[in-house]
C-alpha cells in the first residue's frame, strides 16, 4: 500500500550477497560473516528507505568463483599461447628431466604390531590401545554416532545439533556422549546390549 511507504519502511543491504569458502555474508556488511544460513538471513539491513521495485544500481557483485574461473581461464589462455611439443623425442627428453626434479616416494612404514594381550579400540574419539583385562564398562569415552562435516559446520550424528562448531578445536572438545567398553571391532559391540 502507497500510505505504508515512507523513508522508513525498508530495511536492506546496499550491496548483494557473497557465498564464499563457507562464508554468508552481505558485501556492504562484511563484518557479519555466518556460516549457517538461518544467521545468514537474521543479519539486519543496514540501509533504511522506501520499498522499492525498481534494483538499486551498483549492487551487483562479481563472486570470488567467478573472479578465479576468470583468473583460471586467463592462465590457460596463456599457457595455450606457449610454444607446443613438436615430436615425440622433444616430449620424451622433457618428462624425463621433469621426473628428475621430483622427490623420490618414501616407503611407509610398516604398521608396529600390538603389546601381547593388548587390542586398539575401534570407538570414534576413542581410538586407545588398551589391555584386554582391564577392559571394563566404564573404560572408553566415545562418540557412538558419525563425524558430519556440512557447511564449513562440524558435529556428531549422536549429539544433538545446538553442539555444531565452526572450528576444528572447538569440535575436538565436544564431550563424549557414551561411556562403556572398548570394543576392537571383531564381533559385536559390547555396549549394543546396554
Amino acid at each position: 500500500r502507497k500510505e505504508d511507504n515512507h523513508p522508513k519502511a525498508c530495511w536492506h543491504h546496499r550491496k548483494g550477497p557473497v557465498f564464499w569458502n563457507g562464508y554468508k555474508y552481505w558485501a556492504c556488511c562484511e563484518d557479519r560473516k555466518a556460516y549457517d544460513w538461518n544467521d545468514f538471513m537474521k543479519v539486519p539491513g543496514c540501509v533504511c528507505g522506501p520499498h522499492s521495485s525498481e534494483k538499486p544500481k551498483g549492487t551487483e557483485l562479481i563472486s570470488p568463483t567467478i573472479i578465479a574461473a576468470r583468473q583460471a581461464e586467463a592462465e590457460a589462455k596463456k599457457q595455450a599461447a606457449m610454444p607446443q611439443l613438436k615430436d615425440i623425442k622433444q616430449y620424451t627428453n622433457k618428462t624425463v628431466e621433469e621426473n628428475k626434479l621430483k622427490p623420490k616416494r618414501v616407503a611407509l612404514k610398516p604398521k608396529t604390531p600390538l603389546p601381547e594381550g593388548c587390542s586398539k579400540c575401534v570407538h570414534m574419539e576413542c581410538k586407545k590401545v588398551y589391555a584386554i583385562e582391564d577392559n571394563n564398562d566404564k573404560a572408553c569415552k566415545y562418540h557412538s554416532g558419525t563425524a558430519i562435516f556440512h557447511d564449513g559446520a562440524k558435529y556428531w550424528s549422536c549429539c544433538t545439533e545446538n553442539r555444531k562448531c565452526y572450528d576444528w578445536d572447538s569440535f575436538m572438545k565436544i564431550p563424549k556422549c557414551r561411556v562403556g567398553f572398548h570394543w576392537d571391532g571383531e564381533g559385536t559391540d559390547p555396549n549394543e546390549s546396554k
